[in-house]
């Protein structure tokens, strides 16, 4: 299988004349490449005449299809949530302290 990489930056114009004919000719033959090859040129077709998106959008949307391609999830939320679980965790052991601390001292004074 031609790197996905490539067949992304020919789909979205990003290789020289030379690197142009050179994926093409390693894509022609192969039944799998021409079928990931299609596929790109139609979401890219898609996402670019549907509306016009600035370079940042541009960039996300190769993202999301080189990861939906690769299989790969290349996303911040589960960074996010792994953030959270042990945020929680430090929360959750600080709450108990405070409130054995605070138990302690009510029955100390008493």
């Amino acid at each position: 299988m031609e790197k996905i990489e490539d067949i992304l930056k020919l789909v979205t114009g990003n290789l020289t004349w030379e690197e142009k004919e050179k994926v093409l000719s390693r894509i022609e033959g192969r039944e799998e490449n021409i079928e990931i090859f299609q596929k790109l040129k139609t979401a890219w077709a898609i996402l670019s005449s549907s509306k016009k998106l600035n370079d940042y959008e541009v960039e996300n949307a190769f993202v999301k299809i080189q990861g939906r391609i690769s299989g790969k999830k290349k996303g911040r939320m589960p960074q996010i949530i792994k953030i959270l679980k042990y945020a929680a965790a430090i929360f959750f052991l600080l709450s108990l302290t405070t409130i054995y601390y605070l138990n302690k001292l009510t029955i100390s004074r008493f």
